[in-house]
């Protein structure tokens, strides 16, 4: 399987095409998408309109709600495309990569601004990234990425005895031992992130903040979630509080 960023290199300005026909439609770039950057197999899959029924029904991609991620693919409605739809590739920074489309290098693959109604379809596997690309700060999360958390959390629970606390807002639930914290590197402050009149010791209701940088271990798509080693434990946050900083 290639990157994505070779993806983009290898199609832009081609009109590309699938085994049973079809070359310069915007469904058959994403089919090569799906085979040459994610390893599914290419087979007819309806009109673009019909894709976030046909991703989830193949195990594909599930629907998200926010911000499109690199590597989600994006569908639109019958309003698009004289009723058959619209189908691209999310490549980050508020960009899709598509094809057939007149607004842009005269209908051959390109990128854009992302534009109109979509529905964000998220694959459950993640197209891998050119080494270069870890160097950079894009606030989309994979294992490699460095980041700090973002933001004062409210202790939920404590486990003095093993110096953990809970938080509902980075973990959720408390159902796994990968959901509680370890207490050390947190710093007790006040609403206003001061920490100069706290006594540091914790319990239910006080808040907290964390300057640390981390390594993300792994991510989960599912969950929206990467898992950090915080002093020797392994965690799970989920990714909308922890912001990327660069590796440089």
């Amino acid at each position: 399987m290639i990157s994505l960023e070779k993806f983009i290199s290898k199609y832009t300005g081609s009109r590309a095409g699938v085994p049973w026909g079809y070359t310069g439609q915007c469904v058959s770039l994403v089919q090569r998408y799906l085979n040459e950057c994610l390893g599914f197999d290419m087979h007819p899959r309806g009109n673009a309109k019909d894709w976030v029924n046909t991703l989830i029904n193949e195990g594909i991609a599930q629907k998200v709600n926010g911000t499109p991620q690199r590597g989600d693919i994006i569908v639109y409605g019958s309003s698009y495309g004289g009723g058959y739809g619209h189908v691209g590739i999310a490549v980050g920074n508020g960009n899709i990569f598509d094809q057939n489309n007149s607004s842009h290098n005269s209908g051959a693959a390109g990128q854009m601004r992302l534009f109109g109604i979509y529905t964000i379809m998220r694959p459950y596997k993640k197209p891998i990234y050119d080494q270069p690309v870890y160097n950079k700060a894009d606030q989309i999360l994979y294992p490699g990425s460095k980041v700090r958390f973002n933001g004062i959390f409210r202790v939920d629970a404590i486990d003095v005895k093993n110096n953990l606390f809970g938080s509902n807002a980075l973990t959720g639930a408390r159902t796994k031992s990968y959901h509680w914290i370890p207490s050390g590197p947190f710093t007790e402050v006040n609403s206003q992130g001061d920490s100069s009149s706290q006594d540091q010791i914790l319990y239910v209701g006080d808040l907290v903040k964390n300057d640390t940088i981390y390594n993300v271990e792994a991510i989960s798509i599912r969950t929206n979630s990467a898992k950090l080693n915080i002093n020797g434990r392994m965690v799970w946050i989920f990714s909308k509080y922890l912001y990327e900083v660069s590796n440089n």
